[in-house]
Formats: structure tokens, sequence, C-alpha cells
């Protein structure tokens, strides 16, 4: 079970100016993680059930207080992007745990072990989504990735 919609960033959600030294104008913060229980255990097998969440955290995101007042549209669709990465990565940790076998004797291990591999894999998707929008400034990359992530995000919600 994924616990939340896709997150919709507005101007409101980012409540802290670009601190001095930041080297981006903009930052969008959010944390994924799991929670589970056993349901039933049949024979070396162990059938569980997950809840993914995706929060938002406006208290560590933020964007440059005269970008606000410009307003930079564009910043603000590119900080969305990493939004929806994250939401689309907690759809796609649900997936894996869904799709996995787990074994009675070590299945916290397998579990934790999925966790690390989709994170590592989210944590790679932004930095790619950055380099190759250059943080909102290289606009053919950024149509790109919009679509890319319109696409993944259609994909995944119809599942």
């Amino acid at each position: 079970m994924l616990a939340q919609e896709r997150p919709v960033l507005d101007w409101n959600f980012f409540k802290n100016d670009r601190p001095a030294n930041a080297p981006h104008q903009a930052l969008t913060w959010y944390n994924l993680s799991y929670r589970y229980k056993p349901l039933r255990f049949e024979g070396d097998q162990v059938y569980l059930q997950f809840e993914v969440n995706l929060k938002m955290d406006s208290v560590r995101s933020y964007f440059d207080v005269n970008r606000k007042r410009l307003p930079d549209y564009e910043l603000l669709k590119h900080e969305q992007g990493h939004a929806d990465i994250g939401f689309l990565y907690a759809l796609k940790l649900k997936e894996a745990f869904e799709k996995a076998t787990f074994s009675r004797k070590d299945y916290q291990q397998a579990v934790r072990k999925i966790f690390d591999e989709v994170y590592g894999q989210m944590n790679a998707e932004n930095i790619r989504y950055d380099s190759e929008t250059d943080h909102s400034k290289n606009k053919n990359g950024q149509r790109t990735w919009d679509q890319h992530l319109k696409d993944e995000i259609s994909i995944r919600s119809i599942k």
C-alpha cells in the first residue's frame, strides 16, 4: 500500500529561504520509508504486508526568496520533478516489495536489501535529473524529463 497521493508543490511548501552557503537556488527534501508486518508463515515462507511512505519535508526544503518573488515557475516546476522522482520510487518500492518472496529465516535482511537498492536508484535518478536539466537551466533537457516523469507516473499509477 502506498500511503499517499502524488505530492504537488507550490510556493507555500517552501518555508525557508535559501541558506547563504547553499549551492543551489532551491532544494526539495523528502523521506522515503516503509513499514511492514508479517501476515502469515507457511513453511519457510513469510507473507508480509507493506506500507510505503513518501513524506515531503518543507522544513528542510528551501527556495531562494528572490526567485519566489519573480516568480520563477521554471525552477518551481523543476523542483516538482524531484518530488515526482520521489513519488515514482515510492511506487517502485511498493512494486518491488509486492513481487518479492520472503524466507522466514532472513526476511528482515531481504526487505532492507530491496529498500537500499531502490533508495540508491532514486538518489542516482535525482543526480541524473539535475545533471541533464542543469537544475532547470537546460530547457530541452527539462522538457524531456517533464515528459518522462509524466509518462512514468501515468504508467505506474494505472497498475
